[in-house]
């Protein structure tokens, strides 16, 4: 079916045959079948990007009849024409006119709860007009939770404003709490709020996750391996007839002795499908029966260990004890598969900072809007002789509107990563790159069948199931204290605790500001500029580098603004210098419009520091005088990520640095310095020397800065 253009307000929209999605810009599948008005139940897998997986239908069917008309009706606006205006005034900063496919389908399910409730408890009302305000309090009243309680509120609040211009019996009358703004808070924690892992969660994640990455990943992999090296010619789901079961039993023996395998994981009983597959048995049976077979060989003994280890070596270690002393069991690959993509799951997520859809739906090739394509991770060499490494995905975060751009899948952008971060990423690589994508369901063999990618309910259920698993393993394996969970720590592993541990800890560091912002996607697209977007540099509040520095890197950006005013700036960063001098000056006059750079304001030069996002430092240089270092984590050349910059000791060519033509002077006076030092000095001293000189000489040079008298800029005042 295809759609007309759009009219709003068109009474034609409601006909029974009509289009269900009228405006063409709420089309991203145009493949995808559109259903009618007069349908009960609607899917609107045309207006959702084909990551989405399942969730994408509005069911009316449930809703009481009475209602049923103008529910749809209202369904149908919010799908068309978006939002009332009303209702995106009143609300928060988060509420857009344009809502995704899951909103809507929640907004129903929301109102089918409620209106069922006023069935029951008000039978005599026919029409919404017929709900009064008491009814709805009520309803409130028997949510659990002021969360879900908020939802259900937002709900029934929106039902008001989309009926609001519909027949007078098809309005919902307004809540009593209809311009109360109580609840506004409440509709789930938002992104800034959610508290990050506690240490005691957080150490012994890192320290079972890592171990996975590096000592149990070939352990795991080369068992998947072994048990997908085997391909029965037939897999049969009946069990096994009594010649079938003679001649397995009969294999068996004379490879393997008397001793049968067992098994206690699913239902338990004899290892069939394992013996099948260490037989390498041109027949897999996959349900059991052959103990009822078994009367014959009363000289068999089936096994008291359930262990029905893999034949491959295990190798891995952890705190110096063999984690699998036995070998991997056949039927518990599934579960250490698991392990170790939840493993990678919260590495990658704790480097990365992506949101929850952004890493799931991960893939090994990343294809751009031009239609070229690039691996998922990328190494690369920065400006100053150092290695990083980028990941390749896509966000999604304003993708959904017509006010925005609208692509189906995203819009691909990198995030950087540690090289920790890139070898998670070539683990998942052989975990499950065959089949595309980083994280996908786990079976025990590989099949080749088509896979979907995690849901975040699912990646939440493995990671729980992680903790438990990693607690007994520590217990079994007498491991010290730092490698036990607290009990209630399953409580805290979901995907949106562990983004915003990854924000806080990124926060904690050096220039988190800027480098926060950059993960999280939250700042302007110029790879200098210092900007971003407010909430995310408000960030350095929380941060203990950021309580610790402000102040010095509030005094540095103040001086940095004084001394653009008097001179020349250049350098590696100063461009990013002059943009961060002009933001700082640019705020500084709403506080100061004598714009007198008053040192007394040194709180407000805190303040600016966190609103300009940029971490501003003096490096001393000889004769007093100093350079910047306009600090940004990835090129830094002095550190290693999660030290300070060592200022004292900051390297001669950087791309983090900008000079002055203060700067030029202390550099010129250290060239004479080191020459005066060559005098009386030894072969290697002098070369040394001479070496320093040089790279001075070029730093100069490439400053494009005078090197006689500072040259005024000749800027006006502010």
């Amino acid at each position: 079916m295809t759609t007309q253009p759009f009219a709003l307000g068109s009474p034609e929209a409601w006909n029974g045959g009509a289009s269900v999605i009228a405006n063409s810009e709420r089309l991203i599948r145009k493949e995808a079948p559109i259903p009618t008005f007069r349908e009960n139940v609607w899917s609107l897998a045309a207006m959702a990007p084909p990551r989405k997986r399942g969730q994408v239908c509005c069911n009316f069917d449930s809703i009481p009849s009475r209602f049923r008309l103008p529910v749809k009706k209202a369904v149908w606006l919010l799908i068309n024409e978006g939002k009332p205006s009303s209702a995106v005034r009143r609300g928060s900063t988060r509420t857009k006119k344009w809502v995704e496919v899951g909103t809507i389908v929640g907004f129903v399910g929301h109102i089918r709860a409620f209106l069922r409730y006023v069935a029951v408890e008000t039978p005599e009302v026919r029409s919404l007009s017929g709900i009064v305000s008491e009814t709805m309090d009520a309803y409130v009243g028997t949510l659990d939770g002021r969360a879900s309680a908020g939802h259900h509120y937002t709900s029934i609040r929106l039902l008001h404003d989309l009926t609001a211009d519909l027949h007078p019996s098809e309005r919902l009358k307004d809540p009593s709490w209809v311009d109360d703004t109580v609840f506004l808070g409440d509709r789930g924690d938002p992104d800034n709020a959610t508290p990050p892992l506690p240490d005691a969660v957080l150490t012994p994640m890192l320290l079972w996750s890592v171990v996975f990455i590096e000592q149990f990943a070939d352990d795991i992999l080369s068992a998947r391996d072994a048990i997908n090296g085997y391909v029965p010619a037939t897999v049969q789901n009946s069990p096994p007839s009594a010649p079938q079961a003679e001649e397995l039993v009969r294999a068996w023996r004379k490879h393997h002795g008397d001793l049968l395998p067992w098994t206690d994981t699913s239902a338990g009983g004899l290892a069939m499908s394992y013996m099948c597959f260490m037989l390498n048995w041109a027949t897999r049976f996959r349900r059991g029966g052959l103990d009822k077979r078994l009367s014959q060989f009363p000289e068999l003994v089936v096994s008291d260990n359930p262990s029905c280890p893999v034949p491959t070596p295990v190798k891995g270690r952890v705190h110096g004890k063999r984690w699998q002393a036995n070998g991997l069991d056949y039927y518990r690959l599934a579960a250490h598969k698991t392990d170790l993509q939840s493993a990678c799951l919260f590495l990658l997520g704790l480097n990365s900072s992506m949101r929850p859809e952004e890493l799931l739906s991960l893939e090994a090739t990343t294809f751009q809007d031009d239609g070229t394509s690039r691996r998922v991770t990328e190494r690369v060499q920065a400006p100053d002789g150092q290695v990083r490494h980028l990941l390749y995905g896509r966000t999604f975060k304003g993708q959904h509107g017509v006010d925005g751009t609208q692509r189906a899948d995203g819009v691909v952008r990198p995030w950087a990563i540690t090289e920790l971060g890139a070898t998670v990423v070539g683990v998942l690589e052989r975990l499950n790159g065959r089949n595309g994508r980083l994280f996908e369901t786990v079976g025990i063999a590989d099949t080749g069948r088509s896979v979907e990618s995690l849901t975040t309910s699912t990646a939440a259920f493995n990671l729980k199931k992680f903790v438990r698993r990693m607690r007994c393993l520590a217990a079994e394996l007498a491991l010290p204290e730092e490698y036990d969970f607290p009990e209630d720590a399953e409580e805290l592993m979901t995907l949106s605790v562990l983004r915003r541990t990854s924000e806080v800890l990124t926060q904690q560091e050096i220039g988190g500001v800027l480098a926060g912002a950059h993960q999280a996607g939250h700042r302007v697209p110029d790879t200098y500029d210092t900007r971003v977007t407010e909430g995310y540099g408000g960030l350095a509040t929380q941060s203990k580098a950021g309580r610790r520095t402000s102040e010095r890197t509030g005094q540095a950006l103040a001086k940095l603004v004084t001394d653009t005013r008097q001179g020349i700036v250049g350098g590696p960063a100063g461009d990013r210098a002059l943009e961060a001098a002009d933001l700082a000056a640019a705020e500084l006059e709403l506080v100061d419009p004598s714009n007198l750079m008053t040192p007394v304001l040194s709180k407000e030069w805190k303040r600016i520091t966190k609103s300009v996002g940029q971490s501003v430092y003096e490096v001393p240089l000889a004769g007093g005088a100093h350079a910047y270092c306009i600090f940004y984590l990835p090129w830094s050349a002095c550190t290693k990520e999660g030290e300070e910059p060592d200022i004292a000791g900051c390297k001669i060519s950087c791309p983090n640095k900008a000079l002055t033509t203060d700067s030029i002077r202390g550099l010129q006076q250290r060239q004479q310095e080191l020459e005066t030092s060559k005098q009386g000095a030894t072969r290697e001293e002098v070369i040394r020397a001479d070496h320093l000189i040089d790279a001075y000489a070029e730093q100069i040079t490439d400053s494009g800065l005078p090197t006689s008298a500072p040259k005024k800029m000749g800027r006006k005042p502010r």
